[in-house]
């Protein structure tokens, strides 16, 4: 760390003995603080499943769709190389979606 000032907070503790628990209160209060939370639901993840993603990604309903025909994100991959999973996806989706999700499969992801 040199060149930088690192901050060093004053405890204000009355014995010794509140030290360690009061330090322990502070870093758990700064590194949960610091910390960004991110969406790592499936359903963030299935909604990139398209050819059109970043700039289009699935919607709320198409997703929730994927989810109750497919189950899972591995389920989704499998029913995308059946003809009858091709099927029921393009008949809940519509063309356009099922198309793109389609797309996204055949250039060989695998989950």
């Amino acid at each position: 760390m040199l060149g930088k000032q690192a901050l060093v907070p004053i405890l204000p503790v009355s014995s010794a003995d509140e030290v360690v628990p009061l330090t322990r209160s502070i870093a758990s209060a700064t590194f949960t603080a610091s910390i960004p939370h991110y969406q790592t639901q499936p359903e963030t993840v299935i909604s990139w499943a398209s050819t059109t993603a970043p700039c289009k990604l699935l919607t709320a309903p198409e997703v929730n769709t994927i989810r109750q025909i497919c189950g899972s994100l591995e389920g989704l991959e499998k029913a995308t190389r059946m003809p009858d999973g091709r099927m029921q996806l393009e008949n809940y989706l519509g063309q356009e979606a099922a198309r793109a999700v389609f797309e996204f499969w055949d250039d060989e992801w695998i989950a």
